[in-house]
């Protein structure tokens, strides 16, 4: 077993809690507040010392309907070139709150195996 540092596993919270958070107002400032509430909570969960925010976190990637599914009604309020620039960063957002609640969850297990 590989014994997994504290100092990466509170790196890793900040990083995704920082993603999290951008990506939360970002879903807020395009209507789409049922995943910016669904971060919201699983925010609250993890500032309280719950990890089970990341597997709260992690529910929102599964099955139909679930943010992989994800659409933005610009409406017009962006020209298409900014559309496309907060499409990607909404993308690279959502990939990298995955993959740091995936490798958190799995640190967390590890040192609680330590």
């Amino acid at each position: 077993m590989v014994e997994v540092p504290q100092s990466r596993i509170d790196w890793n919270l900040r990083r995704f809690r920082s993603a999290l958070v951008e990506l939360r107002e970002l879903l807020r400032r395009h209507d789409n507040e049922h995943w910016a509430q669904w971060a919201d909570r699983a925010l609250t969960r993890l500032d309280a010392g719950d990890a089970a925010g990341l597997d709260y976190w992690l529910d929102a990637y599964g099955g139909m309907g679930s943010i992989n599914d994800l659409s933005i009604n610009w409406s017009g309020s962006l020209s298409p070139d900014r559309e496309q620039a907060v499409y990607e960063r909404i993308e690279e957002l959502r990939g990298l709150c995955y993959s740091l609640a995936a490798q958190l969850k799995v640190d967390i297990q590890e040192s609680r195996q330590q």
